[in-house]
């Protein structure tokens, strides 16, 4: 028992069809790459890049929706690897031993793919697999053109494979398609503030039936450090500050976050003469800028936000003056 915790501590939840669905794609995507390469590339050239390709299909149609398989993280990867790898046999390779010439190619590949934003595990092995085969003589004359034909070339036929594959299906590929696709078809959430428990966010995942790379352990965490959060009071209006983010506290398409850019008194109102002036910062919401009752701000607030790394998070409540 202890062991199957420690070798697969995750239990998966794939439908028979979504195995079906990415093998097929995974599939038709590698053939083209295939059998292209192996028509206008050196046949030697053709076997490796399919290789290491192979991997990448494994992520653009198992998992279409990961940042790993994403367009850039794809074709930079490869491109950056295969660049730092040239660059190591061409000049370091009678200065290296063959063996810390490899690791010293994937090593690097890592940090470049980390300071381009395009971090990808079969980008690695591309690293790996020039630098082995301008070692072993299995890929002749390594120079530059090898980043243009065939890699460049078998990238964008996998890329195009993967957009035109998942545009018969509800995923679509890039996620930014599938986002605007989601976009028009959803039907308006109302504005609700839930209490999510573990099993409300496994049956969410099993109803996406897509690869979604987080394992129970990272779910449970996850909702542990939701919980921690006390549940926020009402805001009341005289704590509204100039300069502050709040958020509504809603889901989906109804989500906003609101910055007060000024308070205002209007003494010739009738009734309420406190005003807020806000900017919209995030969310889908039409009106981007606009004014209202003092009172009538903070009972659409649910709480304070800040920027953050990730997007927005709750300011905590040593922070927060609510």
């Amino acid at each position: 028992m202890h062991l199957h915790a420690f070798m697969a501590p995750t239990s998966r939840r794939d439908s028979l069809h979504e195995r079906l669905y990415s093998s097929l794609g995974g599939f038709f995507g590698v053939l083209a790459v295939a059998v292209i390469s192996h028509h206008w590339a050196p046949p030697e050239s053709a076997w490796l890049m399919t290789a290491s390709i192979g991997a990448s299909a494994v992520l653009l149609f198992a998992a279409p929706h990961g940042s790993m398989s994403q367009p850039w993280p794809v074709f930079g990867s490869h491109l950056v690897s295969a660049l730092v790898g040239i660059t190591l046999t061409l000049y370091l390779s009678s200065l290296l031993d063959p063996l810390v010439l490899i690791a010293a190619a994937v090593s690097l590949s890592i940090f470049a793919m980390y300071a381009l934003g395009c971090l990808h595990p079969p980008g690695g092995a591309t690293a790996l697999t020039v630098v082995f085969a301008a070692q072993t003589h299995q890929m002749g004359e390594i120079n530059y053109d090898f980043l243009l034909y065939p890699l460049s070339v078998n990238l964008l036929i996998l890329l195009a494979t993967g957009v035109l594959f998942h545009s018969f299906s509800h995923k679509r590929y890039p996620i930014y398609l599938a986002s605007n696709h989601f976009k028009k078809n959803a039907d308006s959430l109302p504005i609700v503030r839930p209490e999510l428990s573990y099993e409300d966010f496994l049956s969410a995942l099993a109803k996406i039936d897509n690869f979604v790379d987080i394992n129970e352990q990272e779910v449970k965490r996850i909702l542990e450090l939701t919980h921690l959060w006390e549940p926020a009071p009402p805001i009341a209006p005289e704590k509204l500050e100039v300069g502050a983010y709040y958020s509504n506290g809603a889901v989906g398409k109804n989500w906003s976050v609101r910055q007060i850019v000024e308070l205002v008194e209007d003494d010739f109102n009738v009734g309420e003469k406190e005003f807020v002036i806000f900017v919209r910062k995030a969310g889908q919401e039409k009106v981007r800028t606009d004014c209202m009752r003092r009172s009538e701000f903070a009972r659409w607030a649910a709480y304070e936000v800040e920027p953050a790394t990730s997007g927005w998070q709750k300011k905590t409540p040593q922070e927060s003056d609510v």
